[in-house]
């Protein structure tokens, strides 16, 4: 929609439709890891194609609150493939109390578009489960394939997935 930006109104052609043409908005690259805003280091590597430089986190975390996740990624190589970022927010026994997967940057820049080098900002908001007892929760991210399921291998100890940290869930 086109918006009247004071009164931001839907503005309608008198036709009722038209064509703006193809737009073309270049990336702006990130110049530099040390540029970024990253509240925690990680660099950990996934697959060799990918490397997780770090993360940003805030919000509410308290039942039905919600968590926002900043993902710093780097490509090391030309991805080629679409891979689904997994967010999970989980108690000591695994019980997952919040989950949020889909492509970097909301489908936006999905990973088969990476070039070698480039760095992705890639945020989240993770809705803490309403009924999610209070306690120490741990969340962890990674990537996978969505039609088969297979997550990539990580350099760190965790396997196919990256513990980012713990948070506290409080109650109201």
């Amino acid at each position: 929609d086109w918006l009247q930006p004071y009164t931001q109104q839907t503005l309608i052609p008198d036709d009722g439709a038209f064509v703006a043409g193809p737009v073309s908005v270049p990336a702006q690259p990130v110049q530099s890891a040390d540029a970024l805003d990253v509240e925690h280091r990680v660099d950990a590597v996934f697959g060799s194609q990918v490397r997780l430089l770090g993360y940003s986190l805030s919000g509410s975390y308290q039942p039905g609150g919600d968590i926002h996740l900043v993902l710093f990624w780097q490509a090391l190589q030309d991805v080629g493939q679409d891979f689904t970022v997994f967010n999970h927010l989980a108690s000591a026994d695994g019980t997952l109390a919040g989950q949020k997967d889909n492509e970097p940057v909301d489908g936006f820049h999905p990973t088969s578009q990476w070039q070698a080098g480039e760095i992705i900002r890639d945020q989240y908001d993770i809705a803490i489960a309403a009924d999610a007892p209070a306690g120490r929760y741990v969340i962890e991210t990674g990537l996978y394939v969505a039609d088969a399921g297979t997550r990539l291998s990580t350099n760190g100890p965790d396997g196919d997935r990256v513990v980012l940290g713990e948070i506290d869930v409080q109650a109201d």
